[in-house]
């Protein structure tokens, strides 16, 4: 009952003001940037799928409010500590992830599925450097932020009030990979940007445009 009411409050223009006060659609400028990736301390709280973070109202660009309160350190999360304990060689059964499980949070088929994921990502990243989703020729499907659309699997980050970038929506499982195998670079879409930090972009950053040329690599 609580989660139904969270999600349905979470759509409503009340909440939108107080999490993004002074959002100033002349300042909806979103950026594709290189990143180390553990320069992503935490990942947002808010639901990904809120109008307020996606669709044609979603609060890109510069804003004021505490949206970026709402946050959880990445190493603090199921995903995370599922990598660590893979990477250590614990069996399924002894991971965060078959956990939830037990706990009836997810089914193990559901965990399975994940479990095999992070596996496979694991892999990719060990053996490869992370590519853009342009230079994987995955950029056709498009998810909406505001009045841009950018590759749907790209993943979205936000830059707090103190400069410190925090995963907004996608990417968990490959941020949560890339901390832990040694990934120097990795690409994202900076989405939002808290008004107190509007100075401190990345140094490889490249302003979205519309075109899919604007997500390929640096």
């Amino acid at each position: 009952m609580i989660r139904t009411f969270y999600q349905q409050f979470a759509n409503t223009e009340t909440y939108q003001r107080i999490l993004f006060r002074n959002c100033d659609k002349k300042e909806n400028k979103i950026y594709f940037i290189k990143i180390d990736p553990m320069e992503v301390k935490n990942i947002c709280l808010i639901p990904e799928h809120s109008t307020s973070l996606t669709g044609h109202d979603a609060n890109i660009g510069i804003s004021g409010g505490c949206w970026d309160y709402l946050k959880k350190p990445i190493k603090d999360h199921y995903l995370s500590k599922t990598v660590a304990e893979i990477l250590k060689g614990s069996d399924f059964e002894n991971t965060e992830l078959y956990l939830k499980v037990k706990k009836g949070i997810i089914t193990e088929r559901e965990a399975i599925r994940l479990y095999k994921k992070i596996n496979r990502i694991i892999n990719i990243l060990t053996n490869e450097k992370y590519k853009p989703q342009y230079d994987l020729h995955k950029f056709h499907s498009k998810l909406r932020l505001g009045t841009y659309k950018v590759p749907f699997h790209e993943m979205v980050v936000g830059m707090d009030r103190s400069g410190q970038l925090m995963r907004m929506i996608g990417g968990k499982h490959r941020i949560a990979v890339a901390q832990q195998v040694g990934v120097e670079k990795m690409y994202a879409v900076l989405g939002f940007i808290h008004e107190k930090s509007k100075n401190k972009l990345p140094e490889y950053n490249r302003l979205i445009t519309g075109n899919d040329e604007d997500f390929k690599a640096f």
